[in-house]
């Protein structure tokens, strides 16, 4: 098969589903890891699709992710407040009374706090868009660090050092992007993702 033909039905692929991965395109189109890797940076040469850990996706995509990173705090927070309640449900009837959480940083998980009030958990967060009340059951602990006003949420080596005091039954981690084929999450600032990634190391499960 020529190269033009290959990258037209990785094209067309990644553009039907979003994201293609290498290992799935080698045994469609029977090429080599090489060959697809060198399609892949013809492609993203051209400005079609952005390579990603294992595979690529759509510009379009890439560009969303990136846009979504500029909006202030106060925009983010108005966006979506259904879908954010209704995955923050989600999350309080995944946990037990008892467990020990983690709660990433995002506008995301800002109502989680709402639907854990009459759990006896305890909840622990570099966020600080969560608020608990002293009525509520559950309990609140904020990691130190220092303090995004852009993120609204603490970063650095101190929030990472505080995770050693805590071991958590389920952590909660928001993300830019993931890929189901080898459980990558991305996101888009580097601290944040020192945070995701000492969190999710040595636990049993992790939910996105």
């Amino acid at each position: 098969m020529l190269p033009k033909e290959r990258q037209e039905i990785i094209l067309k692929k990644i553009d039907e589903e979003g994201i293609v991965y290498l290992s799935e395109l080698t045994k469609e189109l029977q090429a080599s890891t090489c060959t697809i890797r060198r399609d892949f940076d013809k492609l993203e040469s051209d400005h079609l699709v952005k390579r990603i850990h294992g595979g690529a996706v759509k510009v379009q995509d890439t560009e969303h992710i990136l846009e979504m990173t500029k909006l202030n705090m106060d925009t983010r927070m108005t966006m979506h407040p259904e879908e954010k309640r209704a995955l923050c449900q989600e999350i309080a009837r995944l946990v037990k009374d008892d467990d020990c959480i983690f709660i990433d940083g995002g506008t995301t998980f800002m109502y989680v706090m709402d639907y854990l009030q009459n759990k006896n958990v305890i909840v622990v967060s570099h966020n600080c868009l969560l608020k608990n009340d002293d009525t509520y059951r559950s309990k609140l602990y904020v990691l130190g660090g220092l303090h995004s006003s852009k993120y609204q949420m603490n970063l650095g080596p101190m929030t990472i050092d505080d995770l050693r005091y805590f071991h958590f039954d389920k952590v909660f981690i928001g993300a830019a992007g993931f890929t189901l084929e080898d459980q990558n999450i991305y996101t888009a600032e580097i601290e944040t993702a020192k945070v995701k990634k000492s969190v999710c190391m040595g636990f049993i499960r992790w939910q996105i």
